[in-house]
């Protein structure tokens, strides 16, 4: 189901979201650990992580390790808003999320990095790791 979003580009997230787990079944997307959080969750979260950061978290460093569309980058958009992120980065496994993700946030500030985020941190070539406000 898709909740109904005054944010048009969350709105598009979520019918992505549908479109790509209707396209496997429930069996394979548990096999495979993809479990959408949904973007009332991720929001509170955000909200959460605001409450508890209050004025002293002025610029937030976004890092999600299994980016999927991408509800936490929207919520933290949500509640944060796009001036106070300061930097912002996804790793995404699934090369159809990972397009997905692409198409949506590329142009608001997301990096997208395509592979295995447990492989990404063991290796040399890691991407630099946010140093404070980190939202996943």
């Amino acid at each position: 189901m898709i909740a109904r979003h005054e944010n048009p580009l969350e709105a598009r997230r979520q019918a992505i979201q549908a479109t790509l787990d209707a396209a496997k079944s429930a069996t394979e997307r548990n096999r495979l650990g993809q479990f959408a959080t949904p973007n009332a969750l991720a929001i509170e979260i955000a909200r959460y992580v605001q409450s508890v950061a209050g004025r002293c978290l002025r610029s937030v460093r976004f890092a999600d390790p299994a980016l999927g569309t991408g509800s936490f980058y929207s919520a933290a958009l949500a509640v944060f808003g796009p001036e106070r992120i300061e930097s912002a980065v996804g790793v995404e496994l699934d090369p159809g999320f990972c397009d997905a993700a692409r198409d949506l946030w590329a142009e608001a500030g997301l990096e997208i990095v395509r592979g295995d985020f447990t492989r990404i941190v063991a290796g040399s070539g890691r991407p630099a790791r946010p140093m404070s406000g980190i939202i996943t």
